[in-house]
This record gives structure tokens, C-alpha cells and sequence, in this order.
């Protein structure tokens, strides 16, 4: 099994929100950063409603707290909703106010949002309303977008994942991206299980 090669860090729990707050803030302020990214796929043992059989792209930038977005809580639509546009997934319970977007194209920025690199070509943000180049029906782009997001205090991720939550996979993008997300926790778990042998 992977571990996240996160460093360890305590901070008191008071302090959590604000550093989620200046992260979020982060991306209305700069151009776009690197971050490091994995999978994190609930074990059986996770009874939480929102995080029972789920997979979550995690990332980090710096000394912030890890920020992730759950990629298999597809939204239920709307019936007046457009069904070629892209639905919403719910990221987590952080911030729901927020919108996180995750796409795939050849140019960094978007709208002069502040974005991470995750990967060649794949970029992750957070802003208060999803970019108009996203919303595009017609836009030739792999995006995914979430209401909310999900995120740690420093160490209480990797006291988790040492609890048997838990388990690591290395970020793909196309998992990342993909819209068939009925069985994905059961492939990630099984891919999981068999790395961890």
C-alpha cells in the first residue's frame, strides 16, 4: 500500500478553519502551483454517511491542510436541468457554498482563477462560482465540478489512514474525470486491497 508521503504536523483544531479559509483565499490570489495528489478509498470500516464507500482525490500544496473532493457523490439533478450540461457533485461537507472544479486541458488558467497542477495537463480549483469556460455546454474540456469539498487537520489524515480508514492509490486522472461512477468504489477498493498484499 501507498502511504502519504504528507509530513505529520499537530496544530489545534481552532486553527483548521482558518487554514482552509487562507487556502481558499490562495486561489483567487495567484496563477497556479504544483500539488501532489492521491486517491484515498474508504475501507468497509468507514460508517460515516458521506464517506461510507467513497473515493476521494486528495491534494496538497505547501505546508496546507490536505484539500480533496469525494468523485463518486454525483448530485441528484434537477428535472428542469439540462441534461448535457455537467452535473454537480457533492465534494464534501467543507464550505458548500464553494464550488471545486477539476478539468483537463492544455492551458493552465481559467478566468484568471487561481488553479493546482495536478498532473499534465489536469488542474483542480476552488472559487466562489464555477468559471463561465466550464459551465459550456459545448466545451470540448473533461471537467468535473462539486459543491464543497473535503478537508484535514494537519496529521488527522495520516491518523486515519493508520486506523484502517483508509487506503492509498496513486492519482489518475481518467478515475479522477470518469462519469460511470456506480462501481468505481468497488474497483478502487479492490485495487487497493490487492496492492496492500
Amino acid at each position: 500500500m501507498i502511504r502519504p508521503h504528507f509530513p505529520v504536523e499537530r496544530r489545534p483544531w481552532r486553527r483548521v478553519a482558518f487554514a482552509v479559509f487562507a487556502m481558499c483565499c490562495a486561489f483567487s490570489a495567484a496563477a497556479q502551483v504544483t500539488a501532489e495528489a492521491l486517491f484515498l478509498v474508504a475501507t468497509p470500516q468507514v460508517r460515516d454517511s458521506l464517506f461510507a464507500e467513497s473515493v476521494v482525490l486528495v491534494t496538497r500544496h505547501g505546508r496546507s491542510p490536505p484539500l480533496g473532493v469525494i468523485v463518486n457523490r454525483p448530485l441528484p439533478r434537477d428535472e428542469s436541468e439540462d441534461r448535457k450540461s455537467p452535473g454537480l457533485y457533492l465534494g464534501g461537507p467543507v464550505a458548500t457554498h464553494r464550488f471545486a472544479y477539476l478539468y483537463r486541458s492544455k492551458r493552465a488558467g481559467l478566468a484568471e482563477q487561481m488553479v493546482l497542477r495536478l498532473g499534465k495537463d489536469m488542474f483542480f480549483g476552488i472559487g466562489a462560482a464555477i468559471p463561465a469556460e466550464l459551465q459550456k455546454d459545448s466545451l470540448a474540456v473533461p471537467r468535473k465540478l462539486f459543491r464543497g469539498f473535503s478537508s484535514w487537520a494537519h496529521g488527522q489524515l495520516e491518523q486515519e489512514i493508520a486506523r484502517g480508514d483508509w487506503l492509498v492509490l496513486p492519482f489518475d486522472a481518467d478515475v479522477a474525470l470518469r462519469d460511470d461512477v456506480n462501481t468505481l468504489w468497488q474497483e478502487m477498493l479492490s485495487r487497493a486491497s490487492s496492492r496492500s498484499i
